[in-house]
């Protein structure tokens, strides 16, 4: 195995944020119809969840699009705080209750949910049943605008550096490695494409199709872990491109609904033939920042 090195990181010249959330109410839909088109009436997304963290299946759940612990947000009134909870919170942040019975509890932002706008957070399970929809967290921002000052061509994304240090090195020929669980086709991607705005929000693995789902082993997707996308590159939004290959941490649970699957958070993008990818099945946030089931 080739000696690696920590990349060097502009992060000394990023902008350090306090941020302020409130976990939000669950939502429902309604009935929906699924891509098989079987009607069902589900639990989804937002919620204080108590027993569906980092480390476990993305699959399996009586759910939609289910998200790991604590869903926070701001009131939909304000859309420019929203915008920039959305934008500024990176996977790997420190969070902290600063109200309520679990007041002083720190935890982790793990991902953020494009489309409800929501920031995911995990809190020891311990503290989630002392916890309302009233408590106020802080959130520590850090990482908007991360960049490596030797590789141009690649770009990081809602990520804190730290947690960026630990999942990304590079060798002698700056070759830069990563570990990942597995490697999705691109042609999978669905729901969350044409955004603009990939900085913020994610893009769904599409799982309709049972062939493409034993293929890429999709049903031992765990939430936390760190995938590679096949032939796309996150620069400038999602786009299909030969070549590249995108990043990114699994930030919610399947789902039923055509177009959509897995959430795919964005956190690095470039070349493929710039980096060393290499599977390992315990290749999972949650492993790094001492959260979920490896807390």
């Amino acid at each position: 195995m080739a000696k690696t090195a920590r990349i060097p990181f502009n992060d000394k010249k990023l902008v350090q944020l306090a941020l302020t959330a409130q976990p939000v109410y669950p939502r429902y839909f309604g009935v929906e119809v699924c891509h098989d088109g079987t009607p069902r009436t589900l639990p989804s997304v937002g919620g204080i969840t108590y027993n569906v963290q980092i480390g476990d299946s993305a699959f399996g759940w009586v759910a939609d699009h289910i998200e790991p612990g604590v869903s926070l947000s701001f009131p939909s009134s304000k859309s420019s705080q929203q915008k920039a909870l959305n934008h500024y919170a990176c996977i790997g942040n420190t969070a902290t209750l600063i109200s309520g019975a679990a007041k002083g509890t720190k935890g982790v932002i793990v991902g953020h949910h494009g489309g409800v706008e929501h920031v995911m957070v995990d809190f020891p399970q311990s503290q989630l049943k002392k916890m309302t929809y009233d408590d106020k967290v802080l959130i520590e921002s850090w990482g908007m605008g991360l960049a490596s000052v030797i590789h141009s061509d690649i770009t990081f994304h809602n990520i804190d550096p730290r947690l960026a240090s630990k999942l990304f090195k590079q060798d002698a020929q700056k070759k830069i490695h990563v570990s990942v669980t597995t490697t999705v086709g691109g042609e999978l991607m669905g729901s969350g494409l044409g955004s603009m705005d990939a900085s913020s929000g994610d893009f769904d693995i599409q799982t309709a199709d049972p062939k493409c789902v034993k293929k890429y082993n999709l049903d031992c997707m765990r939430l936390g872990d760190v995938v590679c996308i096949d032939n796309f590159i996150h620069a400038y939004g999602w786009s299909y491109q030969t070549g590249h290959v995108t990043f990114g941490v699994i930030v919610h649970g399947d789902s039923f609904l055509s177009g959509h699957g897995p959430g795919v958070a964005t956190i690095c993008s470039g070349p493929k033939k710039a980096f060393i990818i290499e599977e390992k099945q315990n290749a999972n946030i949650g492993k790094h920042l001492l959260c979920g089931i490896y807390r």
